[in-house]
């Protein structure tokens, strides 16, 4: 229904306004209701949610809930490394909080951590 509304908006506004300069502005119109209508219908997927925080040695971990994946945020100083993981591919939130922060998977990280520490001076020397 929001739809064909969105169609009749579209093939009536350029016939009011035959003013080549106001067809532009309300072409630019239209193109924001479109958009402001596929926001209010698909709200649920563009929501992002904490789903939890912690802290493992000196990093800074965050879990996000986004579209369907849990986003794993590791944060040192002014260093991030983020891993998109789909939803379906985790058994519970308290399951991917273990595996997140082991031994196995925390040293992974400060791996990579030290070496984009490493280009990071590179780049700002």
């Amino acid at each position: 229904m929001e739809c064909q509304a969105v169609f009749s908006l579209a093939f009536f506004i350029p016939q009011v306004y035959s003013n080549p300069s106001f067809h532009y502005f309300a072409f630019t119109e239209i193109l924001f209701f479109s958009y402001s209508i596929l926001i209010e219908n698909t709200h649920k997927y563009l929501i992002m949610r904490i789903v939890k925080e912690l802290s493992a040695k000196e990093i800074r971990i965050t879990i996000f809930d986004w579209n369907e994946k849990y986003l794993i945020k590791y944060e040192i100083g002014p260093l991030e490394q983020t891993y998109k993981i789909p939803k379906w591919d985790v058994e519970s939130e308290e399951e991917l909080m273990v595996k997140i922060v082991s031994a196995e998977i925390l040293s992974d990280v400060e791996l990579r951590f030290n070496e984009m520490g490493k280009t990071l001076r590179k780049i700002s020397s």
